[in-house]
């Protein structure tokens, strides 16, 4: 929290001196966002979808709304709605697991397949956005991290052998994935992304959940050499935006951004899906091997990964959660 009590009182500086000496543009023509993203900015979500959104912003609105970028070296990844929800940065791009505790009905969206524009049209994204709205955030978009159900995978430091294919292995996951992992024979760890590789290569766990998008670049493969097959999964990236900022936009300004942010998810899970393609190659010449869950497991796993979202969802959220569960199998997106 001290770190977040600094960047805000540096922010506030900031804010004073420029009003001060008049170089803070007019927010009817300009403005200037204030950005955080939960990865680094080497990592593939910041750079497709944090850093994207920012020049997606610019081209559309002609240069008049801009961002400034921070990642978890400002405000960790599990601590930054806090900081948005109380207007020290205007956007975020994270998972709602990262906040599980604060707003969990986000998390229940990860169980559902179909594209942004299903979401949009049969009234989720709606759902969420008025939930979120209740905690002082906007939902401006939520962007698909690969074709829904063929997102993830485990990085595991020994192949699978036999059914309960994780049986006895410890596995860094987070809290949504937890009844997967049990399903599985696992036993979940809760670890932050950046110390992950530490815990591989000290045995503190036997495997790691993540997207196949951006394994590489986290370096796992040194430390956990099979990659499990078949992946799995539906992750979407929100991006999210501090309601106070929002409705101080003018209607000009907030047809530019819906724009944008559309633009962002119809493109993105192209870009996703191209990138999948390479980084799965990418792995192959890393020496990554493919490990197989046994037939009944592996036409499992995306029930299990649905079952397990929801399940924590309702857990948490409750009616509100069941509610939308609801909604999403009468549109036939989920179990």
């Amino acid at each position: 929290m001290k770190i977040l009590h600094k960047f805000a009182a540096g922010c506030l500086t900031a804010a004073l001196i420029g009003s001060a000496f008049g170089i803070i543009s007019n927010p009817a023509s300009a403005k200037e966002f204030r950005m955080l993203s939960s990865w680094p900015e080497t990592m593939v979500f910041t750079k497709e979808i944090a850093i994207a959104f920012k020049d997606i912003l610019a081209k559309e609105s002609g240069g008049k709304l801009t961002a400034s970028l921070s990642g978890p070296e400002v405000i960790p990844p599990f601590e930054q709605l806090q900081p948005v929800q109380t207007g020290v940065f205007d956007i975020l791009v994270s998972l709602p697991a990262y906040h599980i505790g604060t707003a969990a009905l986000g998390v229940g969206l990860d169980g559902v397949t179909g594209s942004p524009a299903a979401l949009r049209s049969s009234g989720l994204f709606d759902v969420v956005d008025a939930y979120y709205q209740k905690r002082d955030i906007k939902v401006l978009a939520l962007v698909p991290t690969s074709t829904p159900g063929t997102v993830g995978h485990f990085m595991l430091k020994k192949p699978i052998s036999g059914a309960m294919g994780l049986q006895g292995r410890k596995i860094r996951a987070t809290p949504p994935m937890h009844a997967m992992v049990k399903a599985l024979g696992g036993v979940p760890v809760v670890l932050k992304p950046g110390e992950v590789y530490g815990a591989l290569e000290k045995g503190v766990v036997d495997g790691a959940f993540w997207a196949v998008n951006g394994t590489s670049s986290l370096k796992w493969n040194e430390v956990a050499g099979h990659m499990s097959r078949p992946t799995f999964g539906s992750i979407r990236l929100w991006v999210f935006m501090n309601l106070k900022t929002w409705n101080g936009l003018s209607a000009d300004q907030k047809a530019t951004v819906n724009k944008a942010a559309q633009k962002l998810e119809n493109e993105g899970q192209r870009r996703f899906d191209d990138l999948a393609v390479a980084e799965e190659q990418t792995l192959a010449k890393l020496n990554v091997k493919k490990t197989f869950f046994i037939k009944a497991e592996a036409d499992s796993l995306q029930t299990m990964w649905s079952s397990g979202l929801w399940g924590i969802t309702e857990k948490l959220a409750g009616d509100e959660a069941k509610s939308l569960r609801a909604k999403a199998v009468a549109a036939s997106m989920s179990n």
